[in-house]
């Protein structure tokens, strides 16, 4: 999981090196990369906050070449099949 999770995401990034200037990354995260409701989602945590702290470390090279670099972060969506605990 940590492979396809943070270093395949990894590996994107450093192709953008490649590229030409100009453009977006966008990359999908969670709030749960901040914070964990859900005991035993330690791992998913994991995964979220490295690709947290690769989006702000990672910044400041691309921006130079004119990419900006963002993570969308959505938390829960309450549904009606969302457990009571999560309300």
């Amino acid at each position: 999981m940590l492979r396809v999770n943070v270093h395949a995401s990894y590996l994107a990034w450093v192709a953008v090196r490649s590229i030409p200037k100009g453009g977006p990354i966008i990359t999908i995260g969670s709030v749960n990369g901040d914070r964990t409701p859900v005991l035993g989602n330690a791992s998913y945590t994991l995964y979220k906050s490295a690709l947290q702290g690769m989006a702000r470390e990672l910044a400041p090279d691309f921006r130079v070449r004119g990419i900006t670099n963002n993570i969308v972060q959505p938390g829960l969506i309450h549904a009606d099949d969302t457990p009571p605990t999560y309300r």
